[in-house]
């Protein structure tokens, strides 16, 4: 089978996704067995993705030798870096990950991932993350607590990926495999899909950002106040330092006058109160100047919005011909607008496929002037033909010259 880069772009995310779905498997078997280890579980399921997106570029008989390759190197990281025993149990699943990965580079465009796939990995990142919060409870297997932000990282990537492959597979089964779905429509699916994992994993973050900015306050607030006890040690009037030896004996009746501040350091305070306040103000109207420019934008995009959905909601199915004139009006002038449109209608030849369908089809209608203007393509074309028509006419489909001709030959007999 040829490679194709868009298709290896679609291929290339299955070895990603088995292995960051297989990742909780490995780290409970690491720490299980060689609880030090568990951090080789991560380099174990990248050189599995990587050495089957490997196999996935060579062609024919080769990829299978290739695939025998990888096993070996994946044995050959097992005996250098993992100790004898049950930890070699994580190589012998990667070896068996990557012979599963085989086959995949001979599917089809349109196949995708069993459902089994999504599901097993989802099972194992359950399991993982429920062992990381036992351990975190009672404290035992700290491995768990060690490996958690690796099980995060790859139930993220996991996830991520299992979204794009069940799109892509839900888009296919709506067009029943008939048609090729526009660009347009997997990018505009894509990004949606996109802007679900990451306005979910948005709203699961909020706990940790709200302990984030409280931290950042209470930082900033601490700063402030060693600034401030900064600033007031510095401006603070001290007392003169007066002879040694005739010092009294009781200071005590001095000690308000000795605490009391300078007359410079009242009028420092009251400028950076000042300060303070303007910039306060200033920062204020700045604030809101551009919270209103936003809110108007926002209104902006709602009523655009509103608009073209009242037009879409209210707009009627119209096909290739619409005449609003009157009735009179239309009766007296048809006839020289049939013959007008006719002597357009000339060799057609040199026009693009899609343009000379539509072309064809515009003749007929001028051929049969039994056709009222509410009759659709599907209402008085053959099956077949009003498919190349509304290909022709609505989709982005790209029109051949064969279906051109297609479209005139199974035309011939209306």
């Amino acid at each position: 089978m040829p490679r194709n880069g868009g298709d290896f772009r679609r291929k290339g995310q299955f070895p990603l996704l088995l292995g960051s779905g297989a990742l909780p498997l490995l780290a409970m078997l690491l720490i299980g067995f060689a609880p030090e280890k568990a951090w080789l579980a991560a380099v174990f399921a990248a050189a599995c993705a990587l050495l089957a997106e490997v196999c996935l570029l060579v062609r024919g008989k080769a990829r299978l030798w290739a695939g025998l390759v990888g096993c070996a190197v994946l044995a050959g990281m097992g005996w250098w870096l993992l100790p004898a025993g049950g930890a070699w149990l994580v190589p012998v699943c990667c070896m068996a990950l990557l012979g599963v990965s085989l086959p995949m580079g001979g599917w089809p465009r349109e196949k995708e991932p069993p459902p089994f796939w999504h599901v097993a990995g989802l099972l194992l990142h359950l399991a993982a993350q429920l062992m990381v919060n036992i351990a975190r409870r009672t404290g035992d297997k700290p491995g768990f607590i060690a490996a958690a932000p690796m099980l995060i990282i790859s139930f993220i990537l996991f996830a991520a990926l299992a979204l794009l492959s069940i799109n892509r597979s839900s888009m296919d089964n709506a067009s029943m495999g008939r048609q090729k779905i526009p660009a347009s429509m997997r990018r505009l699916n894509t990004l949606l899909t996109g802007g679900l994992l990451a306005a979910t994993l948005l709203i699961s973050a909020i706990p940790a950002i709200k302990r984030g900015a409280e931290r950042a306050w209470d930082w900033l607030m601490m700063m402030l106040l060693r600034f401030l006890s900064w600033l007031a040690r510095l401006l603070q009037h001290s007392a003169p330092a007066g002879d040694g030896a005739a010092a009294p004996a009781d200071m005590s009746g001095f000690g308000d006058m000795a605490a009391e501040p300078s007359l410079l350091a009242v009028i420092l305070e009251k400028v950076a109160f000042v300060i303070a306040a303007i910039a306060a103000a200033a920062a204020a109207v700045f604030a809101l100047r551009f919270l209103y420019r936003q809110l108007k934008k926002l209104a902006r995009r709602v009523m655009d919005v509103m608009r073209r959905y009242a037009a879409a909601a209210t707009e009627d199915y119209d096909d290739e011909i619409t005449d609003t004139r009157e009735n009179g009006e239309r009766a007296r002038n048809m006839p020289l607008q049939a013959l007008r449109r006719r002597l357009s209608l000339g060799d057609d030849k040199s026009l693009p496929p899609a343009e000379r369908i539509r072309r064809r089809y515009a003749r007929l209608r001028l051929k049969h002037a039994e056709w009222q203007d509410s009759r659709t393509a599907r209402e008085t074309l053959p099956d077949d033909a009003a498919r190349l028509y509304e290909e022709a006419r609505y989709s982005e489909h790209p029109v051949t010259g064969e279906d051109a001709e297609d479209f005139v030959r199974r035309t011939r007999s209306v």
